[in-house]
C-alpha cells in the first residue's frame, strides 16, 4: 500500500534544502501526530515533514474519502478485527508522517492505529489545546463560513451581521470536546501501556508563548524527533512553523453569541492530561487474619501506580476453606463482582500443597477504589464472610506523580523536558492538598527537569 502525496506540496515528495542541510543521514523515526480538530496541527505537521524528509499521506487519512478511508468504511460495515489490524500493520509499514484527528473515526480505528505504528516503531507527537474554546470557536467559524484549511486566508470571509446570525450551538461543542478529548486520553494512556514513550505539546505553548519560550519547546520537540539543526537556525525554522499558523480569523469570534455560556460549560471538567494517570493503591491485611484464606496480594499496590480502571491480584485458600468459596469486592457504593479462578503459575509454585494455588488469580473488571474497599472470602452455603484485604485507593502525593512520570520516559532523567513540563502544569493546575511542603517540591523537581 503506497502513501498518497498530494499533487499540490512539492515538498512532501523529497526531502527539502532545509532537511538535505540539516537532517542527519539516516532517516530519522516515523512519527504519527495525534490531534483534533482546529488545533493548529496541519502547519506544524507540513512543516515537520519538510524537516525530516519523511514521506506522508494526506491529512486525517482514515476519514472517510481520503487516502485510508476505506479502511475505516470496512470497520463500520463489517467489524472485522483481523482485516482492519491487517490493513493497519501494511500502512504503518509505509514508515511516513501521518496527522490523525482522534474524533472523525470510531475509537477501534484509533486503537489499531496506534498498535500498529507502535509495535512498527514510530515516535507519537500529541498536540493538544489546554484552553479549547478558541479550537470550538475556530470549529464553528469554519462550519458557518464553509471555509476549511488553506482557504481559511484565501476564502471570502462572511460578515459580522451573518456570523451574529449563528449563535454558539454550546451543548454539541461541548460534547464535541468532551468526546475528543476522552478519545485523545484514551490513546495517550494506551501508548503509555505498551512502552511508546508519546510526546505532549501544548497549542499554547508553541503559538501563544513569548518567542523565546516557543523557540524552547520547538528545539525540544525537534531533539526527542531527532532532528539535528545548527542552533544558529532555529530562528528561521521557528518562524516557519510558528509564523505560518495563525489563520487571522480570531478577530470575527466575537460576532458569535453565547460565549460566556460556553466558558461555564467548559470550566466543568479536566480536559486532556498528558501524564500518567497514577493513583494510591496501599493495601493492610484484616485482623484476625482469614482462617480461609493462606496467601492474598494485590498486584500494583504501592504509592503511584498507572490507572488502568481494573483491579487484579491473588488469593490461595487454606485448607480448612470451605468448598465453593467465592470472592466479594464492597467498597460504600456497594458490592463488585469479582471474576476468581484464573491461572497463576506462580502461587502454585509457592503453594504446592494447596491445589488451589495453580488458580489463584482473580480480577475485578472496569473498577479502581476511590475510597475504603475490602475484599471478602463468602462461603455460599452459610453466607458467613471473612475479611481478606483492606484496601486504600485515592489520590497520590504530587512527588509520587512526579517520579512515576519521569519513570516511564526512557533514562528516568530530568532530560525528559516535555515530560517534566507536562508534570509541572498539572501540578500547577491541580487543587492543593495535604503535604503542601511536598508538592512545593515537586513542582520544583518538575521544572528543574524542564527548563
Amino acid at each position: 500500500m503506497s502513501s498518497l502525496t498530494l499533487p499540490n506540496d512539492a515538498t512532501a515528495a523529497a526531502p527539502s534544502a532545509d532537511a538535505a542541510a540539516g537532517a542527519p543521514a539516516q532517516p530519522v523515526r516515523p512519527f504519527v501526530i495525534w490531534t483534533l480538530q482546529r488545533t493548529g496541527g496541519t502547519n506544524l505537521t507540513r512543516q515537520l515533514v519538510r524537516l525530516s524528509g519523511l514521506p506522508r499521506t494526506e491529512h486525517e487519512p482514515f476519514n472517510e474519502g481520503r487516502a485510508y478511508g476505506h479502511v475505516t468504511a470496512a470497520w463500520r460495515k463489517d467489524r472485522d478485527a483481523l482485516a482492519m489490524g491487517a490493513a493497519m500493520q501494511e500502512i504503518a509499514a509505509e514508515h511516513q508522517v501521518i496527522k490523525h484527528c482522534v474524533e472523525m473515526v470510531p475509537p477501534e480505528i484509533n486503537g489499531g492505529l496506534a498498535l500498529a505504528t507502535a509495535a512498527a516503531g514510530y515516535q507519537h507527537v500529541f498536540l493538544y489545546r489546554r484552553q479549547p474554546k478558541g479550537r470550538l470557536l475556530s470549529l464553528h467559524y469554519a462550519r458557518v463560513s464553509g471555509i476549511w484549511g488553506n482557504r481559511m486566508k484565501t476564502g471570502q470571509p462572511p460578515t459580522e451581521e451573518e456570523l451574529r446570525r449563528h449563535p454558539l450551538p454550546v451543548p454539541e461543542l461541548v460534547e464535541r470536546e468532551r468526546r475528543g478529548m476522552r478519545a485523545l486520553q484514551r490513546v495517550w494512556d494506551g501508548l503509555v501501556e505498551m512502552g511508546a514513550h508519546p510526546l505532549a505539546i501544548a497549542y499554547e505553548d508553541l503559538y501563544q508563548s513569548p518567542p523565546a519560550r516557543s523557540q524552547h519547546v520547538l528545539q525540544r520537540l525537534f531533539d526527542e524527533l531527532g532532528f539535528r539543526f545548527p542552533p544558529r537556525r532555529l530562528p528561521h525554522i521557528w518562524e516557519q512553523v510558528v509564523g505560518q499558523g495563525d489563520q487571522g480569523t480570531r478577530s470575527a469570534y466575537a460576532a458569535f453569541g453565547g460565549q460566556e455560556a460556553l466558558d461555564v460549560a467548559l470550566a466543568r471538567w479536566r480536559g486532556f492530561r498528558p501524564v500518567p494517570s497514577a493513583a494510591a493503591l496501599l493495601t493492610s491485611d484484616p485482623q484476625p487474619p482469614s482462617a480461609w484464606v493462606a496467601a492474598a496480594h494485590l498486584h500494583g499496590a504501592g504509592a503511584a501506580v498507572p490507572r488502568r480502571r481494573r483491579l487484579d491480584g491473588t488469593v490461595v485458600c487454606a485448607a480448612a476453606a470451605p468448598a465453593g468459596l467465592r470472592l466479594v469486592l464492597a467498597d460504600a457504593h456497594g458490592e463488585h463482582p469479582v471474576v476468581w479462578g484464573l491461572r497463576s503459575g506462580w502461587t502454585a509454585e509457592q503453594h504446592p500443597g494447596l491445589p488451589q494455588a495453580a488458580f489463584a488469580r482473580f480480577v475485578v473488571p472496569g473498577y479502581w477504589p476511590e475510597g475504603a474497599a475490602t475484599l471478602w472470602a463468602e462461603d455460599p452455603a452459610t453466607g458467613m464472610r471473612q475479611a481478606v484485604l483492606r484496601i486504600e485507593g485515592g489520590a497520590p502525593e504530587a512527588a509520587a506523580v512526579v517520579a512515576e512520570a519521569l519513570r516511564l520516559k526512557p533514562g528516568g532523567g530530568p532530560e525528559d523536558t516535555l515530560w517534566a513540563q507536562a508534570v509541572a502544569r498539572w501540578l500547577e493546575q491541580a487543587p492543593p492538598g495535604a503535604g503542601l511542603e511536598r508538592r512545593a517540591r515537586a513542582i520544583k523537581l518538575a521544572r528543574a527537569a524542564a527548563y
